[in-house]
């Protein structure tokens, strides 16, 4: 069954616009700031590469520090469908992450899992592909 949700596109805050509409969408949504303020409290690797699955537009890669980290960014396939245009994305098929075991650092994965059929089977992967548990 192919899901028919659009969600509205959260773009990193880039330039003057892109700022206003980043930080404006954080004012009327609170899931968004909330997230946002979560990653920004985490202890992130400060260096290391960090692993964005289901990463739409990208718009929590800017609180990395791009001189130490390396930033990799998945999502599915059909990404375009939801207008997200992101050409440094690795497309998957939403389950088989296309990386060897224990390639990152750490992972970022926001707003993802209510959308996938085998939510198990892309944490399964996501636990394969990590190194260190953002958690602990």
């Amino acid at each position: 069954m192919a899901e028919g949700f659009r969600p509205v596109s959260n773009t990193p805050p880039v330039g003057l616009a892109g700022r206003i509409k980043f930080y404006g969408r954080m004012l009327l949504d609170l899931q968004t700031l909330t997230i946002y303020r979560d990653i920004k409290k985490m202890k992130m690797p400060s260096s290391g590469t960090i692993l964005d699955v289901g990463c739409g537009q990208s718009p929590y890669k800017q609180l990395l520090n791009p001189l130490q980290t390396r930033y990799v960014g998945i999502d599915i396939v059909d990404a375009d469908k939801f207008d997200y245009s992101n050409p440094n994305v690795t497309p998957f098929n939403g389950e088989d992450i296309p990386f060897e075991d224990g390639k990152f650092d750490a992972l970022i994965c926001t707003e993802v899992l209510e959308h996938v059929h085998n939510c198990q089977k892309l944490v399964d992967e996501m636990h394969r592909v990590r190194l260190y548990d953002l958690c602990e």
